[in-house]
């Protein structure tokens, strides 16, 4: 399943806060995301401005670099806030 980028809310498209990240394994064999810098192509730390781009350029590194997905960086810096509904170990529901 695909996910269609373009349903995020055109204010968030056009903030400069992106950066694309890949599936990797923790040591228990679980899958996490881990966020990359789209320029550099390494592993980042996502309150690090210099790893934020704008939505345009996170998604064509998303295609052409093949990531798995994009991600927003809330910093203190944006107005945004969210919340991070993935499962996390031990907090699955049954």
């Amino acid at each position: 399943m695909q996910f269609d980028y373009f349903k995020i809310p055109q204010e968030l498209r056009e903030a400069p806060y992106w950066l694309c990240w890949r599936y990797e394994f923790t040591d228990k064999g679980l899958p996490t995301k881990v966020p990359y810098n789209p320029s550099t192509r390494r592993k980042t730390d996502p309150s690090d401005p210099a790893s934020h781009f704008s939505f345009q350029q996170a998604l064509s590194a998303l295609h052409m670099q093949g990531y798995d997905g994009l991600g927003f960086c809330f910093t203190e810096d944006n107005p945004y806030a969210g919340i991070d509904l993935d499962s996390k170990e031990g907090l699955t529901p049954e």
